[in-house]
This record gives structure tokens, C-alpha cells and sequence, in this order.
């Protein structure tokens, strides 16, 4: 799976998720590919819940 966001895509890496290559998007925008495997299935929901909180304590 693809992620344009370079805070989520170091998040995903130091969790351990499979890094299978990186590009470029539509407008030159930098992109991680990580293998969408059970792990980062996982921890996708885990930076989820961790943006869900940080959104409703601002």
C-alpha cells in the first residue's frame, strides 16, 4: 500500500511493517510502499487510534 504521509510511513517502518519500495504520485509527491500484510493492518489501526486521540485533545 502506498503512503504519502512521511510521519505515518516512519511510524509504519519503526513498527516493523515491510518496506517493498518507494516513488512518486501524481504531482511528484513521494510515496512509501509497504506490504499490506496482517502486521501493518495492525498498526495502521494503531495510527489511527493515536490521530483519532490527538485530534480530539487539540
Amino acid at each position: 500500500m502506498k503512503i504519502f504521509s512521511m510521519p505515518q510511513a516512519d511510524f509504519l517502518y519503526k513498527q516493523g511493517c515491510h518496506v517493498v519500495g518507494f516513488g512518486y504520485g501524481r504531482n511528484s509527491q513521494a510515496y512509501v510502499l509497504f506490504d499490506a500484510n496482517e502486521l501493518f493492518k495492525v498498526k495502521m489501526l494503531e495510527w489511527q487510534e493515536m490521530k483519532r486521540k490527538l485530534r480530539e485533545n487539540k
